[in-house]
């Protein structure tokens, strides 16, 4: 069972990850950041989603919060 919900977190962890990076390209910079919050909420030490969505807060001139 725990191989499962670990399997499965994985699975939400990809699914809001490819779809924030999507919403970045096409420049849905709101949506983005929502996804990525959602990402991160599931793994907060992927420095990956952490740049990203500072990435989308520069793009949204939200500079305080991208620096945090």
């Amino acid at each position: 069972m725990k191989l499962y919900q670990k399997s499965k977190t994985t699975f939400k962890l990809v699914t809001y990850k490819n779809k924030a990076n999507a919403l970045t390209e096409l420049k849905r910079f709101d949506e983005a950041l929502e996804n990525y919050g959602m990402a991160i909420n599931l793994d907060p030490e992927d420095a990956s989603l952490l740049c990203n969505a500072a990435t989308v807060l520069e793009a949204l001139e939200r500079f305080d919060e991208a620096l945090q």
